[in-house]
């Protein structure tokens, strides 16, 4: 599960809203009417990674991001701030040897529950060459009451590339007493070798339906989340997440009378963050698992370890 955007994202970048006149990559992930698809081709040049293919397709869009950095910022995004039931939405992205790429939303993704019904579905598939990195950071899916949503992400990462993948969903409209009242929620991650045919190794996946024990109304998480961090370049990441499921874990013992949990903002409710090092048998993957009471406190803790 999964909660709020980091408020630290640089959102004070500008997005570059010109028509783009690179080449069209072959995006044939979805066809018809209601089914959206964007791709992104980024490549190291002269030091710099730059973008070399751009294409989107509503209801997907992408979007560059101006900065100074030697990585390239994009932004995900859509037509109207959500998705109904029946719309199917996919992103191809492709990153070449040392290529750097990090991508963002503007917020949360709503879900709603359209007249036809149907499951809304999303699909992000990337390429990661040897010494790149590709982190994405996309804001929490935020599924209303009767809605159904369904997830796959899938990474092919060649020996040496790096990759950080945030997934959150909260529990629905809240503020109109809405708390996971929707019908179904999966999303699953895999990361898989490049080149091998022995499927994923490692796996990050969440299910949730009216069937699963303590859903609804009455259950007190606000948002869950799940960060997945692997590769050498991804090492800072994963040295912040174990600290901060190190202070979480202080701060709930100082709530119970002891000392500790001061390297921490201050939070509005429970949070918890649980934390497998060395997934999967791999000494470069880290899984963390936060969850919080309040949705707003997710975007807190995820902004800690989005500090390097």
């Amino acid at each position: 599960l999964t909660a709020p955007l980091p408020v630290s994202f640089p959102w004070g970048l500008k997005c570059r809203t010109r028509s783009c006149i690179l080449p069209r990559p072959n995006c044939t992930m979805f066809r018809g009417s209601r089914n959206g698809a964007a791709a992104l081709g980024l490549r190291l040049v002269g030091g710099r990674t730059r973008i070399t293919s751009i294409s989107h397709r509503a209801p997907a869009r992408v979007f560059p991001v101006e900065n100074h950095d030697p990585a390239v910022g994009f932004l995900m995004s859509g037509y109207g701030g959500g998705l109904v039931s029946g719309d199917r939405v996919g992103l191809e992205l492709d990153l070449g040897p040392g290529a750097t790429g990090f991508g963002w939303m503007q917020g949360s993704t709503k879900v709603s529950k359209g007249n036809t019904g149907g499951v809304c579905q999303q699909s992000i598939t990337g390429q990661i060459a040897t010494g790149a990195l590709l982190v994405l950071a996309p804001g929490p899916i935020v599924p209303g009451a009767g809605s159904a949503f369904s997830r796959l992400q899938q990474f092919r990462c060649a020996p040496g590339a790096s990759l950080v993948v945030v997934d959150g969903v909260e529990c629905g409209h809240a503020a109109r007493g809405e708390r996971w009242a929707f019908s179904s929620y999966a999303s699953r991650t895999e990361v898989l070798a490049d080149g091998g045919s022995d499927g994923a190794w490692l796996v990050d996946a969440k299910a949730l339906d009216q069937g699963s024990a303590g859903l609804g109304a009455g259950m007190e998480l606000g948002a869950v989340w799940s960060v997945v961090a692997v590769g050498p370049r991804a090492g800072e990441v994963q040295e912040e997440l174990t600290r901060v499921a190190a202070a979480l874990a202080a701060r709930a013992v100082a709530r119970a009378g002891g000392a500790g949990g001061e390297d921490l903002p201050v939070l509005a409710g429970v949070a918890h963050m649980e934390v497998t090092e060395q997934a999967f048998g791999r000494e470069d993957a880290i899984v963390a698992r936060p969850s919080t009471q309040h949705t707003d406190d997710a975007g807190r803790i995820l902004a800690m370890w989005m500090r390097p």
